[in-house]
């Protein structure tokens, strides 16, 4: 499962199915924080063993952040990423996560 543990106040919590098999259910939280200077906004992941199911859940996580996230506004993306390779560098790159 995911959580996401903040000093501050939460916003509603989206829950997002991100499972790309029948096989690994596997979701993300997005979760806008009110931090002292602002809204911060927590996307919470946990991602598959499969490393083309991993890419395509990046570009879900991607699609949401177009969706959700305004843009300027301070985004964290954190979890298990199961990337034990650091391969997904090039895919979060290319939506702007380094």
């Amino acid at each position: 499962g995911n959580a996401l543990l903040s000093r501050w106040p939460i916003g509603d919590v989206g829950h997002h199915d991100v499972s790309d098999h029948r096989f690994e259910q596997r979701g993300l939280l997005h979760v806008p924080v009110a931090a002292a200077f602002g809204t911060v906004h927590a996307i919470v992941a946990h991602l598959g063993l499969i490393h083309a199911s991993r890419v395509r859940q990046v570009e879900r996580i991607a699609a949401l952040i177009d969706a959700e996230v305004p843009a300027g506004e301070p985004l964290i993306l954190a979890g298990d990423f199961n990337d034990w390779g650091e391969k997904l560098d090039p895919a979060l790159r290319r939506i702007g996560l380094d």
